[in-house]
């Protein structure tokens, strides 16, 4: 057999794709991949949040990082983001829509008091991302703890020892995609058990006639391999040794007598090493290609009629780009026949330097600090950060658990399916974890990039388009026929009736217009009118985006759990559960309050859950004294009729009901809030069929949070948008839409405390989103400091402006702060 070694180094083989002009079919396939990604540009999310664990009624904070798939540059190609917010039984509870500024924004979910304890996960994505597998969206669970509405459940119900023992799984992976006989290739392997999760074990290789061959183990996540050379006309078998003391016998795939496989070494930090393999009966035949690529764009290719069967090829790893690579190994039909994915760790770092804290601090003093990015060799980074500090016990006491920058723009966004402990691998990074990254390279499948996509002689045209500012469209038919009208004169009004900014258009002969709106009015509120025809009745009808569909994802419903199982165990815990009970009983203890005169409110005690509500209700949807819901509402003429239902008082340019108040004092009007937003439309042109919810509030315990504006009681009506339609027609010829865009609440900071409060929840005390380094590489930052500041952990995440990510976490200790004054 012969085997030399052709060594080829890239600095001589490199055949760039933009330096090569000759127009054979490798050119052709080249040309296809680059022209892929350039009408492709597939693009990556990042949300950091503040902390790990809310509860009912907290606020959960995120930054967004909307980055290239290629280089993790900010991306602008979309300027919007969608952020979804899903309960246990995948059902959508809130919805977030977020411009985003050259791929940064931020924002926030208001956690209902009613939502119940469980397991949450947000989603979010691009309208252009629906072009490619939902698999890529961002994806973080979150646990929701509430002591007063629901329990976690452990996710792992213990079964008999002999029932687990039949559900170990165990799947081999052989390097290059097959074994064949007389060429060595690694071998990976991966191990679960019947809850899907990793297995440590060790095993023995044996060949048909029961010999030993080699030893071998799993590690992390339980995954391992071995290097293996198969013979021909033999069957191998492993047998694997559970800590159980249960064993398992498994029989590798048949190898094949013929074939090519393409191999990677990426134990050394500067050079990866590449081998094409083949057997005897395939040499100098056939042209093979061998082609890495990022995120499906080709670095380089190189042609090959295997003159040898082992060529060896050596690529420095800073010529390529860091992450994920997937080499492949075409044949002569350019169909892939052999890939390998490895991970380069070769990328430029930033440093991070988090200096100004002092040893001690006046009791009114502010926290004055500066962030300091800097490249390895010192050089300024400009870039986009963000920075939480939160009470150590608040959080996840293993870091390996965190979904950080790192994990999820560089693993979960590639690879497809389930990783445990994402973050382990990049937290104290270390030669160990270099393999055991290199082994989840192995053995887990890749989705990203599909060959077949590119098979084909016409790339198909997206479907679903890049947004780069709001589209608002919709259609304008008849009552009797329903057929469209043209020429319908249509206007939108963005912000109140009195000082907004006014569009018009007409409709097409379809009957549908479309407005496109500038970002500062995306807001506003919107209020859309069509011009009445003499003898022409009709109705309006606005276009909504069909929600891409939610997969079932149980394997990150049992990885959260068991966080959740294990945190539940720790004093954290129980502190959190005391402390929140602390807050529910003493939430409505308003000192020092002149109470109002008793109210007789019909149905006060009456409680309707809203948790799935679009509902902007500041207690929490449903926290109301009385609501009505579309059952009683749509049978309603129009709602000046509700004076039959409610005691509402002194409506604003709208009506005068009954008196709550019977004593003869005056009566300040009510503030009357349509979506959360007052003075954007006459009750009296809303229709019932309109509304999803009223929530009326006349009680100081449901008022107070409204402050002096709701002195007079609140009146809250919730419109249907969305599902709440399901693609219902409106009844009138004017409707009204809240603003687009999400606005992002400025962290409130407590005033300077004076001690730690005993019934104090634990919570995020400093938060910013948007912290920008400028040419020298420094951000500013102040807060007022706090007495346990000593007690925290800092966590920054960011991006460079060259794509370089960066997480830095200080734990409670490495502040080296002493006692406040």
């Amino acid at each position: 057999m012969k085997n030399p070694i052709m060594a080829l180094c890239v600095a001589f083989i490199l055949c760039f794709c933009s330096a090569s002009a000759q127009q054979n079919t490798e050119r052709m396939i080249i040309d296809k991949l680059n022209s892929q990604g350039k009408n492709y540009p597939q693009e990556k999310i990042h949300l950091h949040f503040d902390r790990s664990f809310y509860a009912a009624g907290d606020t959960a904070r995120f930054a967004g990082y909307l980055v290239n798939a290629v280089k993790n540059v900010p991306s602008d190609l979309s300027r919007i983001l969608h952020v979804e917010l899903i309960n246990d039984q995948n059902k959508i509870i809130k919805t977030l829509i977020l411009q985003t500024i050259a791929g940064f924004s931020a924002g926030d979910l208001a956690l209902s008091d009613s939502l119940p304890q469980g397991m949450y996960h947000v989603r979010a994505y691009t309208n252009w991302m629906r072009n490619f597998s939902p698999e890529f969206f961002f994806t973080k669970y979150i646990n929701i703890i509430n002591p007063y509405n629901g329990s976690v459940e452990s996710a792992e119900k213990e079964g008999s020892i002999a029932d687990n023992a039949k559900k170990y799984k165990v799947s081999f992976f052989p390097e290059g995609g097959q074994l064949i006989n007389g060429l060595t290739a690694r071998v990976g392997f991966k191990i679960v058990n019947w809850r899907g999760n990793g297995v440590i074990a060790s095993g023995l290789l044996l060949d048909e006639a029961g010999k030993s061959i080699l030893e071998f183990g799993s590690g992390h996540a339980g995954i391992g391999s071995f290097l293996f050379t198969p013979s021909s006309l033999k069957q191998y078998t492993a047998v694997f040794n559970f800590p159980d003391g249960s064993k398992q016998e498994v029989q590798l795939p048949i190898a094949l007598n013929s074939g090519t496989i393409l191999t990677a070494n990426n134990s050394n930090p500067d050079s990866l090493f590449v081998k094409i393999q083949s057997t005897e009966d395939l040499l100098n035949k056939k042209t093979f290609t061998f082609i890495p690529l990022s995120n499906g764009i080709p670095l380089f290719y190189m042609d090959t009629q295997l003159p040898d069967q082992q060529i060896s090829i050596t690529i420095p790893k800073s010529k390529l780009p860091g992450g994920i690579l997937q080499l492949s190994l075409l044949n002569d039909l350019n169909q892939p026949i052999s890939e390998r994915l490895i991970f380069n760790s070769y990328q430029e770092k930033i440093n991070l330097a988090l200096s100004g804290f002092k040893p001690a601090y006046q009791k009114d003093e502010k926290v004055e600090l500066e962030l300091q990015a800097t490249s390895v060799t010192g050089k300024p980074i400009i870039g986009s950060f963000s920075m939480a500090i939160v009470s150590s016990g608040d959080l996840s006491a293993n870091e390996d658990d965190e979904q950080t920058i790192y994990s999820n723009l560089l693993l979960n966004s590639d690879l497809k399916g389930s990783i445990k402990q994402p973050n382990y691998y990049f937290n104290s990074p270390s030669e160990k974890k270099d393999e055991e990254l290199d082994g989840l390279m192995l053995t887990q499948g890749w989705s990203r990039f599909i060959w077949q996509q590119v098979s084909g002689t016409q790339l198909s045209d997206p479907v679903f388009a890049a947004e780069r500012r709001i589209k608002i469209s919709g259609q304008i038919t008849g009552v009797s026929k329903g057929s469209p009208i043209a020429n319908i004169p249509i206007t939108l009004l963005a912000g109140e009736l009195d000082k907004g900014m006014l569009l018009d258009t007409l409709t097409n002969r379809d009957g549908q217009f479309t407005f496109y709106l500038s970002d500062s009015l995306g807001y506003l509120p919107l209020r859309i009118q069509a011009k009445a025809r003499q003898g022409v009745a009709y109705t309006v009808t606005i276009n909504h985006e069909q929600r891409p569909n939610i997969a079932e994802n149980t394997s990150g419903n049992k990885n959260l759990k068991g966080i959740v199982d294990a945190f539940k165990t720790t004093k954290d815990y129980g502190n959190y559960v005391a402390q929140l009970k602390t807050r529910g009983e003493s939430k409505f203890n308003f000192k020092g309050l002149n109470q109002l005169k008793d109210v007789n409110i019909v149905n006060y005690n009456r409680k309707i859950k809203l948790a799935d509500s679009h509902s902007t209700n500041l207690n929490g949807p449903g926290n109301a004294d009385r609501v009505l819901l579309p059952d009683v509402v749509e049978k309603l003429p129009d709602l000046t009729n509700l004076d039959g239902i409610l005691p509402i008082v002194n409506v604003p340019g709208g009506f005068r009901l009954r008196s709550a108040i019977p004593d003869g004092s005056h009566t300040p009007d009510m503030l009357v809030l349509v979506d959360g937003v007052p003075g954007l439309i006459s009750v009296r042109e809303i229709s019932p069929r309109d509304v999803e919810s009223i929530e009326f509030m006349k009680n100081v315990l449901t008022t107070a949070i409204y402050g002096i504006r709701g002195s007079g009681g609140v009146l809250l009506i919730t419109t249907k948008k969305g599902d709440s339609y399901k693609h219902q027609k409106q009844a009138a010829n004017s409707l009204f839409i809240p603003g687009i865009f999400a606005l992002q609440h400025k962290f409130y900071q407590e005033a300077f405390a004076h001690e730690v409060q005993s019934n104090q929840v634990v919570k995020t005390m400093f938060w910013k989103p948007d912290l920008i380094t400028d040419q020298q590489g420094r951000a500013k930052i102040s807060f007022n400091n706090f007495p346990n500041l000593k007690d925290c952990t800092v966590i920054i995440e960011g991006v460079g402006a060259r794509g370089n990510l960066v997480r830095k976490t200080i734990r409670n200790g490495d502040l080296q702060l002493g006692q406040r004054n």
